[in-house]
């Protein structure tokens, strides 16, 4: 994850009044994980965890770089991955 998403996710957090503490408590992981997110010292590589943040911030995944996910039948509705 690059300084640009990390831009995107502290955008996202900040338009929703959150904290990093408070979303890391979602996904959780530590504040300084977030942190680290945001910083683009650390990336992120798992899409499950890209998938949840991106719920998390209420933003669209394809904001984080991931392609954006269809219901199709039988689907588990809300699981990116089903």
């Amino acid at each position: 994850m690059g300084a640009d998403l990390g831009r995107v996710v502290r955008s996202a957090r900040v338009a929703l009044g959150l904290t990093q503490a408070q979303v890391a408590s979602r996904l959780h992981c530590s504040a300084s994980t977030v942190s680290r997110f945001q910083t683009g010292k650390q990336p992120l590589r798992d899409m499950r965890l890209l998938h949840e943040l991106a719920r998390v911030l209420e933003i669209s995944p394809d904001r984080l770089g991931l392609a954006a996910t269809k219901a199709r039948a039988g689907d588990v509705a809300g699981d990116p991955l089903a």
